[in-house]
C-alpha cells in the first residue's frame, strides 16, 4: 500500500511539475518556437504526458481495487461524465469570462486543463467499458492508448 501512495504522489508531483515546466516555456521568448509543426509536435507530446499520467493514475488504482469499475453504474458511466463534462465547460467558461480570461492565474488555467483531459481520458475508458468485455486494467491501457491516438490525430490534423 505505501508504494501505491508513493506511485500516486509522484504522478501528482510530475503533473505539477509539467505545468510549472509549461509556465515556463509559454512566459519565455528565448524558449519559444516559431515553427507551426514543431509547436504541434510538442503540443502532442506535452498532451501525452499528461495523458498518461493521468491514465497510470487509474491504472495504479485498479491494480489496488479489484472492484474498480465493476458496479452497475459503470454500464451508464459515459453518460454522467458527458454531463459532468458540459457542467463543468459552462462553469469553467463563465469564471473564465468573468474572471478576465484567468491570465495572470495560470495555475488555475492549467488546474482546468488537466482536469478536462482527465474527464476526456474517463470518458474514453467509460466507452471502452460498455464496448469491450476485458478486465480493468486492459481497459485503462485501452484507452490511454486510443485517446493519445485521437489527440495526436486531431493535433496534426488541425
Amino acid at each position: 500500500m505505501k508504494m501505491y501512495w508513493f506511485k500516486q504522489l509522484s504522478l501528482i508531483l510530475l503533473l505539477i511539475a509539467l505545468a510549472f515546466v509549461i509556465d515556463l516555456y509559454m512566459t519565455n521568448a528565448i524558449l519559444s518556437v516559431e515553427d507551426v509543426t514543431l509547436r504541434q509536435t510538442n503540443l502532442a507530446l506535452i498532451t501525452a504526458v499528461i495523458i498518461i499520467a493521468c491514465n497510470q493514475l487509474l491504472y495504479n488504482y485498479a491494480t489496488v481495487n479489484e472492484t474498480f469499475m465493476q458496479h452497475p453504474r459503470w454500464q451508464r458511466m459515459y453518460i454522467y461524465i458527458m454531463i459532468g463534462l458540459f457542467f463543468s465547460f459552462i462553469i469553467f467558461m463563465f469564471l473564465f469570462s468573468v474572471f478576465g480570461g484567468l491570465k495572470m492565474q495560470t495555475w488555475v488555467m492549467f488546474a482546468g486543463i488537466y482536469y478536462f483531459i482527465f474527464m476526456l481520458n474517463l470518458l474514453a475508458l467509460s466507452i471502452i467499458h460498455k464496448v469491450v468485455e476485458a478486465n480493468a486494467k486492459k481497459k485503462i491501457i485501452l484507452s490511454g492508448t486510443s485517446f493519445i491516438l485521437l489527440v495526436a490525430l486531431t493535433l496534426f490534423v488541425f
